[in-house]
């Protein structure tokens, strides 16, 4: 029999070897306040980030009119600037993500900080085109719920992305309706709607533009008023099966269908003059 002793001191240092194998992220004692139209965000970061954090600022100035078509916020917003790609991956739980930046959640993004995006850091345009994503997600979060129910609502990643990605602007840089019929043919066994969390990690590229296309269309056929409403409808307790057929008048089920035979089917052949080719952005101040 191992004296009680001895056995406490093992898990004493079991533990110590699981805190050391568990990265902790650094903290981040700078921030700066950040008032952009009635709204307000936390920048926090640490010293080698400061003139970053200053580009960030003016991003969420610019991100903020763009965000708000949705409406308003409920609660502040903290931008955790992160120092390295690994830092923000231990933040926010996520490993093996080499394309992630940002990981937004109802009051706070975690944001690797884009002097590291590459070797040249990053330009102004990328960054606030990044954040007004990310800062939709929080908006998303903060319409849709409350700080102790958002994460419950159930709402599906092809939403979730798309809401950030068409309020973003970032239809230049999804694959095309084209590019995502082509996928389909070619891939008749995979659904990067339905399938979206198992694709995420490996195929982000036709999940991210899959939900594009699908809010895209949803925005188009019914309007922002009724997304708007789907949303109030989820705060005021609904999940966002029964707030989408409250708000749009079918099952969300029912309109993935309509969506993916409109790509099928090449319904978007007729619009194609309208979508920007992919790698191409949309001239400035576009869709606002």
């Amino acid at each position: 029999m191992v004296p009680r002793s001895r056995k406490l001191l093992f898990i004493a240092l079991c533990a110590q070897w699981a805190c050391a194998l568990i990265p902790v992220a650094p903290t981040l004692p700078d921030e700066r306040v950040v008032q952009a139209g009635g709204e307000r965000f936390v920048v926090r970061f640490q010293e080698v980030d400061r003139k970053t954090a200053l580009g960030v600022a003016h991003s969420l100035e610019i991100a903020e009119p763009r965000v708000t078509r949705w409406g308003r916020f409920t609660a502040p917003v903290s931008i955790l600037v992160r120092p390295t790609h690994d830092a923000l991956e231990h933040a926010v739980h996520r490993l093996d993500y080499p394309w992630l930046r940002a990981w937004a959640r109802y009051d706070s993004i975690d944001l690797q900080s884009p002097r590291t995006w590459s070797y040249l850091g990053s330009v102004d345009a990328q960054v606030t085109e990044l954040l007004t994503h990310e800062v939709t997600h929080c908006l998303m979060y903060q319409l849709s719920g409350t700080a102790s129910d958002w994460m419950y609502k159930r709402i599906p990643l092809w939403f979730r992305e798309g809401m950030a990605s068409v309020t973003a602007h970032q239809g230049y840089r999804r694959p095309t309706d084209e590019e995502l019929w082509r996928y389909l043919r070619e891939n008749p066994g995979k659904d990067p709607i339905r399938d979206a969390d198992a694709l995420y990690q490996t195929e982000d590229d036709i999940v991210y533009g899959a939900a594009h296309r699908a809010f895209a269309f949803l925005d188009e056929r019914y309007g922002d008023g009724a997304i708007r409403d789907l949303l109030s409808r989820m705060r005021a307790g609904a999940d966002f099966d029964a707030a989408f057929h409250a708000s749009i008048g079918i099952t969300a089920s029912a309109f993935v269908d309509d969506f993916m035979n409109y790509i099928r089917w090449q319904g978007w052949r007729g619009k194609k003059a309208a979508q920007p080719e992919r790698g191409q952005p949309p001239a400035v101040g576009a869709g606002e």
